[in-house]
């Protein structure tokens, strides 16, 4: 069976500074379900279902409680702090750095991307052709990207990203309720 990942980010600025690149491991055979969940709980009024939306704790525990319910989905969160001056590009590659070599060793053959400017994801993809040159991803394992509108379960690792960041801004509640699924990978610059 195939394993996609869905992956976005989640950026803080105060003290503590961080970044965090999540991803969502999600079956093939069960992306419609994620997808038809995320959808359920979409706002009729948004486009997509996003952390940052969420303004009250009980949003929030809402959202993180259809992450931890969601059956045989595992998430990889990759937070690196950083230094406000960094550029967000630069935080990015760090984190992918990480994180696609990891994704790969878990069995992920396709990894989905929420969508952002065309030349950032270019950058994306050449950054991929490079660790695949290096011998640290295999030339099989795909990126693609997709606009969160277009793809819910994109949705999953926006809210992993915002719970863990969360907890490195004082709130761990949010992380609590999904940590038995999380692997969590700190990089220190």
């Amino acid at each position: 069976m195939e394993l996609s990942a869905m992956v976005d980010e989640c950026e803080a600025v105060r003290a503590g500074h961080s970044y965090s690149l999540a991803a969502s491991i999600i079956p093939s055979d069960r992306l419609d379900t994620v997808r038809d969940a995320v959808t359920a709980l979409t706002p009729r009024n948004r486009s997509k279902l996003h952390w940052h939306d969420a303004e009250t704790t009980e949003r929030r525990l809402q959202l993180v409680q259809l992450v931890a319910d969601l059956d045989a989905i595992e998430h990889v969160a990759v937070v690196l702090s950083t230094r406000p001056a960094e550029r967000p590009e630069r935080r990015r590659r760090h984190c992918l750095g990480r994180l696609l070599p990891e994704l790969h060793d878990l069995g992920v053959s396709r990894v989905t991307a929420e969508a952002r400017e065309a030349k950032q994801n270019q950058r994306d993809r050449q950054f991929l052709d490079g660790l695949r040159a290096q011998g640290l991803v295999p030339a099989t394992l795909r990126l693609d990207h997709r606009p969160g509108p277009a793809e819910p379960a994109l949705a999953v690792a926006d809210i992993v990203a915002g719970a863990v960041l969360a907890s490195y801004s004082g709130d761990g509640r949010f992380r609590k309720v999904v940590e038995h699924k999380l692997t969590e990978l700190v990089i220190d610059p």
